[in-house]
């Protein structure tokens, strides 16, 4: 009868358990292959069996080749592989939603170049470039509002241009518009107030100035007073054709009127009569002591 050698064995879960001597030889009874020991590690090292090997020889990768977006590749040995990035050929997307940004607090892009196209902002565009023209738009209802700290100035230039208010402008109440250094703040045109009236005007110091009610009132009121008390017209200033009274002029049109002390140029009425010296004796003559009081 041949002799026969029997190795130790087990099933893998035993063997997983077994640290064999080093160079011990034991057999896996689940797998049908031969495990390895070297004295310390528990479970051994596994031997590939033929079919295995045979598999992984038929699917040996030839080469690597970099796809788009990336650079490097080899046909043996390492391959190193890297991506890029002066060079993508196509949309960067993140795998999450919301989720991953684009540099940090401490570590930010330099400069953001973006050609014709949009900026989308939690799914809205805000920024879009059309025909020329750079828009800043918000959703329906929404506001927008351009914000500094501190002493920090929003300015508006516009190269030859103007700038265009294409809506109803409204300042938050105590506001003010101003020119820089205090000067006049001019305008391009009328000012239509709409049935509104100018408030707190300073008095007027150049001819062009305009005048508030109470200064004007105070000027009137002092002039009639000073008429009244003088008993001239000397404070009034009067134009070429609309003349004030005076004592002189008033008799001079008189004398004309009644053509040197007579009624002859007089109209008069059905009831008002004028005065003559027959008239008068008739009345006194039909008058007796009866009618005086």
């Amino acid at each position: 009868m041949a002799t026969a050698i029997q190795r130790r064995r087990g099933t893998t879960a035993q063997t997983a358990n077994f640290t064999g001597l080093a160079g011990e030889i034991t057999i896996d009874t689940d797998l049908n292959t031969i495990i390895v020991h070297d004295g310390s590690t528990a479970g051994g090292f596994r031997l590939a069996k033929y079919t295995e090997v045979q598999s992984a020889a038929s699917g040996d990768i030839e080469s690597v080749v970099a796809g788009s977006g990336l650079t490097g590749g080899a046909s043996s040995g390492n391959a190193t592989i890297s991506i890029d990035y002066e060079n993508l050929a196509g949309n960067l997307v993140p795998s999450a939603n919301n989720t991953y940004s684009l540099g940090s607090a401490s570590n930010v892009w330099k400069d953001v170049f973006v050609g014709p196209g949009s900026l989308y902002v939690n799914g809205q565009q805000v920024l879009s470039d059309n025909s020329g023209t750079i828009t800043i738009g918000a959703d329906a209802g929404q506001n927008i509002a351009i914000v500094t700290t501190g002493a920090g100035s929003v300015e508006l230039t516009s190269g030859s241009g103007v700038i265009e208010m294409k809506s109803n402008v409204q300042l938050t109440s105590g506001k003010t518009i101003s020119t820089a250094g205090g000067g006049a703040t001019q305008q391009g045109g009328n000012i239509n107030m709409n049935s509104n009236s100018i408030n707190n005007l300073d008095d007027p110091v150049q001819n062009q100035d305009a005048a508030t009610k109470a200064y004007v009132d105070t000027q009137l009121a002092t002039k009639d007073e000073l008429s009244e008390l003088s008993g001239d017209t000397d404070d009034i200033t009067e134009g070429s054709t609309n003349l004030y009274y005076t004592s002189v002029r008033a008799q001079a049109d008189a004398n004309t009127a009644i053509g040197n002390n007579t009624t002859d140029n007089l109209s008069e009425g059905s009831s008002n009569l004028y005065y003559t010296d027959v008239r008068w004796d008739t009345k006194m003559a039909a008058a007796d002591t009866g009618d005086l009081a």
